[in-house]
């Protein structure tokens, strides 16, 4: 199911509460259990002429589970991350479930063949500790990145007609965590991320002979995970 299907939905199910005893007694959260988190009241969206982006993590339903603070576990699901509204969507069937973030601990999606973990309890500039960051790299030192959307509307009406934009623009905050501190990378520059591997000459060898470029987040990955190899 594709996000312009989804967004473009007539129905919308979302969080009414948890029945905490029942629910987090148990240590698999099963599809059924879901729709018991869910309320039955049917939202109707608006039919927008035009929208430029999206509010979420992935263009499409991926498959993924998610964990409750109780420490229970969903099974496999159809799902995607509402950055903007703060809520999980599950697919089920011809059914599409939205359910809070606040109650979920941490969710895990498969993304071009990898599971991709996001977390929440870390607390820096501009990233408070409910709002979930992906985990790049974990370890002595975690690379993390916390994923923005802004949302704007725009309207126009001509002779006969009248048109609305919606536009979701996307934005990333990189950040690294070490020590118990959680630092943002404000600019990927190569002397702002390898002053934070305290002149490991292996780590700074791994870069150099890796050839390494420091601005690009993957390359930073990389940098991170050799960096808790050599100090694990």
């Amino acid at each position: 199911m594709t996000l312009s299907k989804q967004i473009k939905s007539t129905l919308l199910f979302t969080l009414a509460a948890l029945f905490a005893l029942p629910l987090f007694a148990q240590t698999k959260v099963t599809t059924d259990d879901i729709q018991e988190m869910v309320s039955y009241n049917l939202i109707p969206t608006f039919q927008t002429t035009n929208v430029k982006g999206n509010p979420y993590i992935a263009d499409n339903f991926l498959m993924g589970s998610f964990e409750l603070y109780s420490g229970a576990t969903t099974e496999n699901l159809e799902m995607n991350y509402n950055i903007y509204e703060n809520r999980i969507e599950i697919v089920d069937g011809n059914q599409v479930y939205a359910v809070s973030a606040d109650d979920v601990k941490q969710f895990v999606v498969e993304m071009n063949g990898e599971e991709t973990v996001y977390k929440k309890g870390f607390e820096s500039r501009r990233l408070d500790a409910n709002q979930f960051v992906e985990v790049k790299a974990d370890g002595a030192m975690s690379f993390l990145i916390k994923h923005e959307v802004n949302y704007s509307e725009n309207s126009s009406a001509g002779y006969g007609s009248a048109s609305k934009e919606e536009v979701y623009s996307k934005n990333k905050r990189y950040y690294l965590k070490k020590g118990g501190e959680v630092h943002e990378l404000r600019r990927l520059r190569h002397r702002r991320v390898v002053k934070h591997f305290n002149d490991n000459k292996q780590v700074n060898n791994y870069i150099k002979e890796n050839n390494l470029d420091l601005s690009n987040p993957d390359h930073i990955e990389k940098a991170v995970t050799k960096y808790n190899e050599i100090t694990s």
